[in-house]
C-alpha cells in the first residue's frame, strides 16, 4: 500500500525510510510482573495457575540467566531477536566452557517449546527446564 504518495518527494522518502526501519526494532519484555509472581506463588491462594504461567516463567528465567551472565562477564549480551541457541553455543568457548553442547541444545529445545510450541508446557516441563538451566547456571 503506497504511503505518502501525494506528499513531497523528501517527505515520502523519510516516510519510506522510517517504515523500512520498523522490522529492525525489537524488544523482549519481562513477561511476569512481581505482583503476578507474588499472586501465583502465594501459599494461601487456592487459585489454579493459568496455562501461560509456566511458559512466561521459563522465558523470564532465561532472561534472568542472561542478565546475570552479562553482569559477571562484561560485554556478553544477547540482543533482542538474536537466536538463543546460536548465542549460547557461542558462549561454550568462553564463559560456559565445560558445559556440553547437548545440554545447551536441550535447554534451547525446552525454551522453544515454552515460547512457541502449542503443546502443553506445564509444571512438569517447567521443572525439567529449570533443572537444565540450573546445570548451565553453575558457570
Amino acid at each position: 500500500m503506497p504511503v505518502g504518495h501525494d506528499a513531497p518527494k523528501a517527505l515520502r522518502r523519510e516516510i519510506e525510510r522510517r517504515l523500512d526501519r520498523v522490522p529492525q526494532v525489537k524488544y523482549e519484555p519481562k513477561l511476569l510482573r512481581q505482583e503476578d509472581e507474588a499472586k501465583y506463588t502465594d501459599p494461601n491462594s487456592n487459585t489454579a495457575l493459568p496455562p501461560y504461567y509456566y511458559r512466561a516463567k521459563a522465558v523470564d528465567d532465561l532472561y534472568k540467566f542472561e542478565h546475570e551472565l552479562s553482569e559477571v562477564h562484561q560485554g556478553i549480551q544477547r540482543h533482542p531477536g538474536e537466536n538463543v541457541r546460536v548465542y549460547l553455543m557461542g558462549l561454550l568457548s568462553g564463559p560456559l566452557q565445560g558445559v556440553s553442547p547437548r545440554q545447551v541444545h536441550e535447554i534451547c529445545d525446552m525454551y522453544e517449546h515454552a515460547r512457541q510450541d502449542p503443546k502443553e508446557f506445564g509444571l512438569e516441563q517447567y521443572k525439567v527446564y529449570k533443572d537444565l538451566l540450573a546445570k548451565l547456571h553453575r558457570w
